[in-house]
């Protein structure tokens, strides 16, 4: 009798770790590597879950009255002034400009890497708006498509209006509970049933965003749409301007045949980035931002030849993105800045920036 009990167990097991295995490879997915669940993408981007927003900042910047004409951006990591602490990111070029105007101004950036416009909107309204902004930014980039059908705050109703929905809801905030409940992260993070548990939790990471790929990022895209649309309102209630503008993504820049690894990432960034483009250009707020080759006459060398705009504007090695989405360097903000600075000069009329 103990003999058959055993050999049920060893069948149980069997069938089990066979299933496990199977489902293994079905659900490997594209998106297992997103690191939201490692420690350091909280700690170093000064992040944390939450039942709101899924993810946000520690640190809220305090603004108040004596500060000026207070201009807020909001934006991701090419946005978010502390993560490159060798760079001067464009809203600290845009204040020391307009203070050397003798403008008295304050620029707070409440960026933080890895946001999203349903998050931006979201931090917005609540944390952003009490403080008064006479001047809003808000930086796009190609990736915030996806990242609104990844990490959605809002969802579309069916009488195609924003809806809220909770961040404690979404796959990435249960993930990084689950992930925050584990003994001995780092070792855990090496063994399989860890690995097969986040999987599972990324299996429903397209819940509020059915059909195939390009009805996602349609479904993302409209979001944005939408979201634009209810800045706007909410700066004719109290008062402020907003000013909209995309990062360029490197990828569009590249060769037509860059190596067979990045075809896809610059087929899809320029597909995404020309239709947030669109939706951009439609506001009277846009601010268009190009990146132009250096010529030799620019460069000081005769007979020089330009320098690529995706080796002139954007970082190198030095940072972990891969080709094709790296960030900018000082070069690239100071060009962001200047355009930047030329809609400000346009679109403000407020005595209190004079």
């Amino acid at each position: 009798m103990f003999r058959l009990f055993i050999r049920c167990i060893v069948i149980v097991v069997v069938f089990l770790v066979g299933t496990i295995l199977l489902f293994e490879g079905i659900l490997r997915v594209k998106y297992s590597s997103i690191p939201i669940t490692h420690e350091y993408f909280l700690t170093a981007d000064g992040m944390r879950k939450s039942a709101e927003y899924i993810f946000e900042k520690t640190q809220i910047p305090v603004v108040t009255e004596e500060n000026g004409y207070h201009i807020a951006v909001i934006g991701d990591s090419f946005s978010a002034c502390g993560m490159f602490v060798r760079f001067t990111c464009y809203p600290m070029l845009i204040q020391a400009m307009l203070n050397n105007e003798g403008k008295k101004v304050t620029i707070t950036s409440y960026a933080a890497g890895g946001n999203n416009p349903d998050r931006e909107l979201r931090f917005f309204t609540d944390k952003v708006l009490p403080t008064h902004p006479a001047l809003v930014i808000w930086q796009f980039y190609a990736n915030d498509v996806w990242e609104n059908v990844l990490f959605p705050t809002y969802t579309i109703s069916a009488d195609h209006q924003l809806t809220k929905i909770s961040g404690a809801e979404n796959w990435a905030y249960k993930r990084q509970v689950f992930f925050e409940k584990l003994p001995m992260k780092q070792f855990m993070l090496r063994t399989f049933v860890v690995r097969f548990v986040l999987r599972m939790f990324e299996h429903s990471r397209y819940y509020y965003s059915q059909g195939n790929d390009e009805d996602r990022i349609a479904w993302g895209l409209e979001k944005i749409r939408l979201e634009i649309e209810e800045m706007n309102r909410l700066a004719g209630i109290y008062g402020f301007k907003v000013l909209y503008f995309q990062i360029p993504s490197q990828s569009i820049y590249l060769d037509d045949v860059p190596p067979p690894e990045y075809r896809w990432i610059r087929g899809h960034n320029t597909q995404v980035y020309t239709a947030i483009e669109e939706v951009l250009k439609k506001q009277d707020g846009y601010v268009p931002v190009q990146f132009t080759t250096l010529t030799s006459s620019e460069s000081g060398v005769l007979g020089a030849a330009s320098e690529p705009v995706q080796d002139r504007y954007y970082m190198h090695e030095d940072d972990a993105n891969i080709l094709g989405d790296k960030h900018l360097n000082q070069a690239g903000y100071q060009v962001v800045a200047d355009h930047l600075l030329n809609g400000i000069h346009l679109l403000t009329q407020d005595s209190r920036f004079q």
